[in-house]
């Protein structure tokens, strides 16, 4: 697929919970760690070094516009069949189909709503590239 391109991403986060992000993004993408003290002084004034904390890992990108319409053109030929409807947990789909798939993201087993949020994790992720003019710090920011 043409539109999808291999990009380095830095995340910037307020709080520790950037501490836990390596259950889940560290399989699934290249180059995970967290930044060091010296590399955040590049992003963040000494009074916000404390508070601040950010990780750096390379994974792929495409442009969702182009590849949700690629990727369902893709499945329809091969005679996957789309359904869409409301549902109150997932287990409500176990009798009807042999196999369901969630594309709810990282938060998946909560979207599921059975229950079973621990057990469920993603294979895959997908991070979207923004195009912007600055750096945000104090807010959960996909670069």
């Amino acid at each position: 697929m043409e539109n999808v391109h291999l990009i380095v991403m830095l995340n910037y986060f307020e709080n520790m919970v950037v501490k836990s992000l390596d259950e889940i993004y560290g399989d699934i993408v290249y180059n995970f760690r967290y930044l060091r003290e010296n590399e955040m002084q590049q992003f963040a004034d000494q009074s916000e070094i404390d508070h601040i904390f950010a990780i750096h890992f390379t994974t792929y990108t495409t442009e969702g516009g182009k590849y949700i319409p690629w990727i369902k053109k893709q499945l329809l030929a091969k005679g996957v069949r789309f359904i869409k409807r409301h549902i109150n947990t997932v287990r409500d789909l176990f009798d009807e189909f042999d196999i369901i798939v969630n594309c709810a993201g990282l938060n998946g087993g909560k979207v599921a709503g059975d229950g079973d949020d621990k057990n469920m994790f993603p294979i895959r992720g997908i991070i979207f590239e923004v195009i912007f003019d600055s750096i945000f710090l104090n807010k959960l920011v996909y670069i």
